[in-house]
């Protein structure tokens, strides 16, 4: 059952070689993060790829894409953590990108 799981996922992602990401190729929510058919219904393939390869997830936390790509499964670049430390990661990123963008 692991291996029919395992062979489900890696069938949707495609390694970007220059990053490092497992990018999704199968079918994703409006947001565009990547949904995988589980147990009957559909869930968001990056959280199963860390509860897949990582651990499971504390109820109630979310899972942070280090590398800012939503599209990526990759779980080295997962995190979990606590919705304040997610939105504090986002707000961090949002003012260093603003900070790029004026130079």
């Amino acid at each position: 059952m692991r291996k029919q799981l395992y062979d489900n996922f890696v069938q949707r992602v495609e390694l970007d070689r220059q990053s490092g990401c497992w990018n999704w190729t199968g079918r994703r929510d409006e947001k565009g993060y990547g949904r995988i058919s589980h147990n009957g219904g559909w869930v968001n393939a990056h959280r199963w790829a860390y509860e897949f390869f990582v651990a499971p997830i504390s109820p109630g936390y979310h899972v942070d894409h280090l590398c800012h790509n939503t599209s990526c499964q990759n779980p080295l670049h997962l995190d979990a953590v606590t919705p304040a430390e997610n939105r504090r990661r986002q707000t961090e990123r949002n003012r260093q990108l603003r900070k790029m963008s004026k130079v």
